[in-house]
């Protein structure tokens, strides 16, 4: 099967930007360019063709973070060069310059058979799409084929690639695809648009509210992350650092268990929301973490050995009963985990909010750690892990006897 190629028009300015190329304006984290390649990615591009008049400078250093992030990317001057590059049979997902369209929209038209158009209804205020017929007009994106960016590449001349490659589709019978519009939010945004981005920041951040599963993730870390998430992607801050700070934020709290508990544990609970911001931050862009997962590994080593470390200090003495209770956390966690594979191969795949995970392990001690109960707080979490495997296993009952 031949791969999916992405091809994005970058010609335009900014309007005042004195000569910046529009697809470069910053954007939630980024330039406007990155986010349309990492969502080309997302779709299942896998490289990319960016169509210019010029290497610009500014071109040439988002060509290369691209392709740091992993997404072979070249630089077309033409689009003779760029048919030059592509396969007759490879199927190509065309965007428009400044172009910043849904990711269910890239999906949709991805599934189609090129050609294939994301299409919009032609009604007043929509002047920058452009005009296909009487009643609709183009969206943006398209899917296309070597083949036609080649026959287009021989009769382009002095014309506007885009539109005559549009041409071309519609002369073709291209699928026409509609956005599925919930009011204006479903539209694609263009960056020529003065203060289109703005409104799609602020439905980016809305956007990846309550990512995890569990509660402290869906009530608690959300009054953390709307306050930090605008200032951290406006500097352009790489969630890889937030991923591993949270690592490391767990390490010192495994480190500082030993002696200062309390200390210990609030360093453990502030990992929670650091990599929550990392994960929303990396959703934001469009991108993904290198190594996201061997960080999350290491936070849970880390909250074992803290485990470990408070167990410890409560067994001194010879109480060995501690111990005990401090075996049945990590026991009753790994019991869950199998229980939740096995209702996930029973078609559940999705937990209640309420059900142990580690940052709510780490919350339910929080109490009992303030007031110096640590006893308290291990039997507790030891409770919490036992009851959500308890549920776990009845719910697996209930669906099998169905």
């Amino acid at each position: 099967m031949v791969s999916l190629a992405a091809l994005i028009a970058v010609f335009e300015t900014a309007p005042g930007g004195e000569g910046v190329l529009a697809a470069s304006r910053a954007f939630a984290g980024a330039s406007v360019l990155e986010h349309q390649a990492r969502r080309a990615r997302r779709a299942g591009a896998e490289r990319l063709i960016l169509l210019a008049d010029t290497a610009h400078p500014d071109l040439l250093a988002i060509a290369q973070r691209l392709r740091r992030d992993g997404l072979p990317t070249d630089i077309a001057t033409s689009i003779t060069d760029a048919a030059d590059r592509l396969h007759p049979d490879e199927p190509v997902l065309v965007i428009a310059d400044g172009c910043l369209a849904a990711q269910a929209a890239l999906a949709a038209i991805v599934a189609a058979p090129p050609p294939a158009l994301l299409t919009v209804a032609d009604i007043p205020g929509r002047d920058l799409f452009e005009r296909i017929d009487a009643s609709v007009r183009w969206a943006g994106v398209a899917l296309l084929d070597g083949a036609l960016l080649r026959e287009t590449a021989e009769m382009v001349g002095e014309w506007d690639p885009l539109s005559v490659l549009l041409r071309r589709a519609v002369q073709r019978d291209a699928t026409r695809i509609p956005i599925a519009e919930d009011g204006e939010d479903g539209l694609p945004v263009f960056a020529q648009a003065p203060h289109g981005l703005a409104g799609i920041e602020r439905r980016l951040v809305s956007g990846t509210r309550g990512l995890g599963q569990d509660w402290p993730a869906l009530k608690v870390y959300p009054l953390i992350e709307e306050a930090l998430l605008p200032p951290l992607f406006r500097r352009q801050i790489d969630p890889w650092w937030l991923a591993a700070g949270s690592a490391l934020l767990a390490g010192i709290g495994a480190v500082a268990t030993h002696a200062l508990p309390l200390a210990g544990l609030v360093a453990l609970l502030l990992s929670g929301p650091t990599a929550s911001l990392a994960d929303r931050l990396a959703l934001i862009r469009a991108g993904e973490i290198r190594g996201r997962r061997w960080f999350e590994v290491a936070r849970g080593l880390f909250a074992v050995l803290a485990l470990v470390a408070l167990t410890i200090g409560l067994a001194r003495g010879g109480q060995w009963g501690w111990w005990l209770l401090g075996l049945l956390v990590p026991a009753g966690m790994g019991a869950l985990a199998s229980a939740r594979a096995i209702l996930a191969r029973l078609g559940e795949r999705a937990s209640p909010p309420w059900c142990a995970s580690l940052d709510g392990l780490l919350w339910v001690a929080l109490p009992f750690g303030i007031v110096g109960l640590w006893g308290g707080g291990l039997g507790a979490m030891a409770a919490y892990a036992l009851g959500s495997f308890g549920w776990a296993q009845r719910r697996i009952i209930a669906l099998a006897g169905r």
